[in-house]
């Protein structure tokens, strides 16, 4: 996607209704979070990584960790 691409889906995003919303991110938790047995113990993750869903509450903590993890591999990362 480029610049022009992302924008746009923002602004349609924005303009949803909040049932519509609402739809959209539970499908996008449908298609991004996964449970596998045997992979990170069965527990919920990254769809297709061994990264862990985190609890309410752990997932600015757990972004920290992951962007002092970063050595550049995934190039400037925007957490705070």
């Amino acid at each position: 996607m480029d610049a022009k691409q992302v924008e746009s889906l923002a602004e349609t995003i924005s303009a949803l209704s909040s049932e519509d919303y609402s739809l959209l991110q539970s499908m996008l938790i449908i298609k991004t979070v996964q449970k596998t047995p045997g992979v990170c113990g069965g527990h919920a993750r990254v769809r297709n990584t061994r990264i862990p869903c985190c609890k309410p509450g752990e997932g600015i903590a757990f972004a920290k960790k992951l962007r002092r993890l970063d050595n550049g591999l995934f190039g400037q990362t925007t957490l705070t």
